[in-house]
């Protein structure tokens, strides 16, 4: 079962330029989800930046 956090509405909106700024970076280094993830030392699994 997922939980959910309570985000302020302030930051969500932040969140959500800050993941569209990552994917579009991660797009035109031409690097997938999984290669982003190694480089940065993560799982590549989604989970909640998944827009990414």
């Amino acid at each position: 079962m997922k939980h959910s956090a309570y985000v302020p509405p302030g930051t969500q909106d932040a969140l959500v330029v800050l993941g569209a700024q990552i994917r579009t970076a991660r797009v035109n280094s031409k690097w997938t989800q999984a290669e982003l993830a190694r480089r940065i030392g993560g799982s590549g699994g989604g989970g909640f930046f998944e827009v990414c």
